[in-house]
């Protein structure tokens, strides 16, 4: 049970990678490589320093090269035709062609070999209880599990505006209303979260 929960923290930080970075990049609209060397470098200048003095390898602290490589994803979906950023149509767009290429890399077999294996050098770990597993097998795992998670999360930020949008509008019904709507989101949050569980 504690590696299920471990696994939903994991994938709820996946998530605000996906918002957190979209709100940015949406609402600022900086994609200056200032900004972008600074994002790498919150992200990877700890464990490139633990991984140095302790001589370990880059995949044993697997959550700062997934988050690293999701945060790039991010960057480049926003960051291409960045002008068109305004469009809904192209949100959407851009929200399909991420589902589409990480359906590339991960769901077609050999997509995840030819796009990491020139990285093998800074993703590959040899488990010493088992040579024989692939080196990149580690990292195709664990990039793997939350792969999509990133994208909801993109998507939960660009539909946030309307949700407060609803909720102001709900605060502003009558008590009557307020509470019968309110009620029926709880009812619904709490069907899903039952199913979930």
């Amino acid at each position: 049970e504690m590696y299920n929960l471990i696994r939903v923290f994991i994938a709820a930080y996946v998530w605000m990678t996906g918002f957190g970075n979209f709100s940015y990049y949406y609402i600022k609209k900086d994609f200056s490589a200032i900004r972008f060397s600074q994002m790498m470098w919150r992200l990877n200048f700890f464990v490139s320093v633990t991984c140095v003095v302790l001589k370990n390898d880059y995949m044993l602290y697997y959550i700062c090269p997934m988050h690293t490589l999701y945060t790039l994803l991010c960057y480049g979906a926003l960051a291409i035709f960045k002008e068109k950023n305004n469009d809904p149509k192209w949100i959407y767009a851009k929200f399909a062609m991420s589902f589409v290429v990480i359906a590339a890399v991960w769901e077609v077999p050999g997509g995840f070999d030819v796009l990491f294996r020139p990285f093998q050098f800074l993703f590959g770990y040899v488990n010493p209880a088992k040579p024989d597993i692939p080196a990149l097998h580690e990292w195709h795992f664990r990039s793997g599990l939350d792969r999509y998670v990133w994208i909801y999360g993109m998507i939960c930020a660009y539909a946030h505006p309307r949700y407060e949008a609803v909720m102001k509008w709900i605060d502003e019904r009558s008590l009557r209303e307020r509470m019968m709507y309110q009620g029926g989101i709880v009812a619904a949050s709490s069907a899903v979260l039952y199913w979930w569980f």
